[in-house]
């Protein structure tokens, strides 16, 4: 069915679609811009809740905000999802661009290699323009059966036998 003749009903539900104006109710957009624009080379983010609470519609905002070109200023930040089929090789390139850079991984607890090869391939980077991560993470069952801290949104991505990626997590904000 469509809204008004011009819209699905389905198609408003997406996190791209925006039909209201995002508002930052919590201030937790203007923390994320913020961090990403805080002097350090690589930072990571873990955002986690339960599924329908924002966290896609939140890294599409902040996306775009990123990306948007100041005005008269350098142009923005290149930003987006990183994609589920992305190959080592274009997350290596990613890496090593020139330009500050903004990826968010939604589902990150399902693609936990994936992720480990972003974070290595980031930490391994020679650029020097900043670069940050946004892990979105869905309501892990260790925290709905036992484990209630905020450790847990963390330990749903960490891969298996990597040190130098746990290292990561852990100073993780």
């Amino acid at each position: 069915p469509k809204l008004g003749g011009s819209i699905s009903v389905a198609s408003m539900l997406r996190a791209s679609s925006s039909p209201v104006p995002f508002e930052d109710r919590s201030g937790i957009l203007d923390s994320l811009i913020a961090w990403a624009h805080q002097d350090h080379g690589f930072s990571v983010q873990v955002i986690g809740g339960a599924g329908g609470t924002g966290k896609t519609r939140l890294g599409v905002e902040l996306c775009s905000r990123l990306s948007a070109k100041p005005d008269g200023g350098a142009p923005g930040w290149n930003t987006g999802f990183l994609q589920n089929d992305a190959s080592e090789e274009s997350i290596e390139g990613l890496a090593c661009e020139s330009v500050p850079r903004l990826v968010i991984v939604y589902y990150a607890e399902s693609r936990r290699e994936q992720v480990a090869a972003l974070l290595r391939a980031c930490m391994s980077s020679d650029s020097t323009a900043p670069i940050r991560i946004v892990l979105l993470v869905r309501q892990p069952r260790s925290y709905i059966a036992r484990d209630r801290t905020a450790a847990a949104w963390v330990n749903a991505i960490r891969p298996d036998n990597d040190e130098a990626v746990d290292q990561l997590l852990d100073e993780a904000e």
